[in-house]
């Protein structure tokens, strides 16, 4: 299934609503919240892309 990525204004409006997942550059991906990342630090990742869970 392909993914409906994110912007990171979406990012920030969401992350309080929405499981926010992580797509690294290598092609892994995490959940963001349940994964310790802060929005912060979601925010400052140039190499990565984000998608709801």
């Amino acid at each position: 299934m392909k993914q409906k990525y994110i912007t990171k204004q979406e990012l920030a409006d969401l992350w309080e609503k929405k499981a926010i997942c992580i797509e690294f550059a290598d092609g892994s991906d995490a959940l963001a919240q349940e994964n310790g990342y802060t929005l912060e630090q979601c925010l400052a990742m140039d190499d990565a892309r984000f998608f709801l869970d």
